[in-house]
């Protein structure tokens, strides 16, 4: 947990950099920032689904450990390949 704990302000950094530079620039000549404001509702969901994952993660590795983790991964990775 303490590793997160300094790694993730260098990854964020680095992420908004890289994505100001190679995809920004491309969502500004297709207008794409205007398909947020009409679909409000669907992102809102995805920005607190994707935390409750996050969160979910770290309570799993922190009940149990780190292999139940990988089991419950690879259990929901089945799952989604067996319903697409």
């Amino acid at each position: 947990m303490e590793g997160l704990y300094y790694m993730a302000p260098i990854c964020a950094g680095w992420m908004f950099g890289l994505a100001a530079v190679l995809e920004v620039p491309r969502a500004l000549e297709k207008n794409a920032f205007s398909l947020v404001a009409p679909n409000a509702a669907a992102f809102a969901t995805a920005v607190v689904l994707g935390f409750a994952v996050n969160i979910a993660s770290f309570l799993v590795i922190q009940r149990t450990s780190s292999v139940m983790l990988k089991l419950l991964g690879t259990t929901r990775n089945a799952g989604l390949s067996n319903d697409s």
